[in-house]
């Protein structure tokens, strides 16, 4: 089955990311959602990823600004930590 497929082919992905300690367990509760919604599951990836890159990107700005704002780049800390806790 062409579904079946695609969600063995992402759990070696997702298990290939832990070895390499790029993921943790927590993760795993992620897949552990309803199989009925795998698009859930890409969302919630995708807008994650999308949501750090943009913090990531601020964090560089405000690092870069002649008078560095602690307080910002705190905020941006904090808001990318949360945003990986299940």
């Amino acid at each position: 089955m062409e579904g079946s497929n695609v969600w063995q082919e992402q759990r070696n992905f997702v298990k290939s990311l832990h070895e390499q300690g790029i993921l943790d367990s927590q993760f795993e509760d992620i897949l552990d959602l309803p199989r009925e919604s795998p698009q859930f599951v890409i969302d919630l990836v995708s807008t994650f990823c999308s949501d750090a890159e943009n913090a990531i990107a601020a964090l560089i700005r405000y690092l870069n600004e002649p008078d560095i704002n602690y307080r910002k780049i705190i905020d941006k800390v904090h808001l990318i930590r949360g945003a990986s806790s299940w």
